[in-house]
């Protein structure tokens, strides 16, 4: 288990307003990997590590617990956006990180 994972994994999960369902689709995994993620029963990969990290929209540096700034990367808090619009948020983000939005 890699120490602050599983609380930053929830965390995330639960500030960006998706349940650990709508991660599971994300990042091609089954729901229950995502719980054992955050329950710190299971250690995500290298490659799903990168995959919660653009899902999340921050380092992998982070995730594992090293402080890093990043000058590229900007935040907003959405935590008064209702829940069902901040998954039209994140969509759209999504969608402009692989250029499908001109």
């Amino acid at each position: 288990m890699i120490y602050g994972l599983p609380q930053k994994l929830c965390d995330l999960r639960e500030r960006s307003g998706m349940s650990q369902n709508d991660i599971a689709k994300r990042i091609n995994v089954v729901a229950s990997n995502v719980s054992g993620y955050e329950r710190g029963e299971r250690t995500p990969s290298v490659p799903t590590l990168l995959s919660l990290s653009y899902v999340y929209n921050c380092s992998v540096d982070y995730l594992l617990g090293k402080k890093q700034e990043d000058a590229t990367r900007v935040t907003v808090d959405i935590s008064e956006v209702p829940r069902e619009h901040r998954k039209i948020i994140y969509d759209m983000v999504d969608a402009l990180k692989r250029g499908k939005i001109e």
